[in-house]
């Protein structure tokens, strides 16, 4: 009664979830009742990733102000690019290295789930055993009651087993979206790391010298890093991670390093140098003119589209 009357049904799920009786026949009773899309799958871990996440993007934006306050080199263009591109790309070494290991276990929990039985799960009281998988037999023959083998018991049991495989790895494979943590978790992480200098650069600017279309331009700008272009990379980077998942060697490590340079971050400092240029063009442009603020804008909707798409 109390899981039919229930809206929804959030789990924290860990490895031994599956691995026990009543938990096993807890989750099966809602989906019985209830759509998959009731049911929320939090990973026990997904909070400690993303505050490693947190503290890796968070010591990236200290080196990215420490290269930007002090003379480590004489060349000021050499200056500038230590302070752009070295720290972003520090962080996101961390950052891959943190959702291969999310995904290692990810995968592990899938294998557990293929070969699942519901009678090698674990029970507290043994005297419950009976009682649990009676009641799972009279759970399988009401949710497949046009089946007249389910009648038998040992076929309900393997019918639950089966039921258990098949629905529980969309579920699963949806708890932190399509990538490590759902979008807004990362969106989240870059706005409490990144978004402090985006202020530090608008409260640093004298009185008066910007505003209006400058404040907008400028303010559209680092919304756009922080809601698109960095939730994108870090797509990229789980992508990685998820290749190079059981390359554990130091060969394998370097790979994916290089990987990590090559083939997310000089896209995204291309994106970088695009962005600034049509800023730049945009808050260059006639104050009778539109055309270059469209364009901007034009840009950021088309970062956007591919990132939440």
């Amino acid at each position: 009664a109390f899981l039919l009357k229930s809206k929804e049904m959030m789990v924290i799920y860990t490895d031994v979830y599956l691995r026990r009786m009543w938990t096993v026949y807890e989750i099966g009773s809602f989906l019985s009742l209830h759509p998959k899309s009731r049911l929320t799958v939090v990973p026990a871990e997904l909070p400690a990733v993303f505050f490693i996440a947190l503290i890796i993007f968070w010591v990236s934006s200290l080196m990215s102000i420490f290269f930007e306050g002090y003379d480590m080199v004489r060349n000021h263009e050499v200056q500038a690019a230590l302070a752009s591109y070295l720290p972003p790309s520090l962080g996101g070494i961390g950052f891959v290295f943190l959702v291969r290991r999310k995904a290692r276990v990810t995968q592990e929990n899938m294998k557990d789930l293929s070969t699942f039985t519901i009678r090698n799960c674990l029970c507290l009281v043994e005297a419950d055993r009976e009682l649990i998988q009676s009641n799972i037999i009279h759970l399988m023959r009401e949710v497949f009651e046009d089946l007249d083998h389910v009648r038998d018991d040992a076929v309900a049991l393997d019918f639950f087993d089966l039921w258990v495989r098949q629905e529980l790895p969309e579920v699963l494979a949806n708890s932190g979206g399509r990538f490590t943590a759902p979008y807004r978790y990362i969106v989240l992480v870059f706005f409490l790391t990144r978004g402090p200098l985006w202020v530090d650069s608008l409260v640093s600017v004298p009185h008066g010298q910007l505003q209006g279309r400058e404040l907008l331009i400028e303010s559209l700008s680092w919304l756009g890093w922080l809601a698109f272009i960095y939730p994108l990379a870090a797509a990229g980077l789980d992508i990685l991670g998820k290749m190079f998942l059981y390359r554990r060697s130091r060969r394998g490590n370097l790979c994916l390093v290089l990987c990590v340079i090559f083939f997310i971050f000089l896209p995204s400092f291309g994106l970088l140098s695009l962005d600034q240029h049509l800023a730049e063009q945009a808050r260059a442009a006639a104050p009778d003119s539109d055309a270059e603020v469209w364009i901007y804008l034009a840009f950021l909707f088309g970062i956007g589209s591919v990132t939440l798409g």
